[in-house]
């Protein structure tokens, strides 16, 4: 598929890749000023301000931390 001058390349099993560069599918889940959280983490903490939101999913709970 090409686009704006681009090249792309996709397939089931293979490798992404733009103008033949290969391209890094493994990133974390959220990565924001807000929160930096890793894929399939136990929890997330959102901070905004002095503020905090931690979601537990092992215990399943959810606390506001101000």
């Amino acid at each position: 598929y090409s686009s704006k001058g681009k090249n792309y390349s996709v397939g089931y099993d293979k490798t992404f890749l733009i103008d033949a560069v290969a391209q890094a599918l493994e990133y974390e889940r959220f990565d924001s000023r807000y929160s930096e959280t890793q894929r399939k983490a136990e929890q997330i903490v959102i901070h905004y301000g002095d503020e905090k939101l931690l979601l537990d999913f092992e215990n399943r709970t959810r606390e506001v931390i101000r």
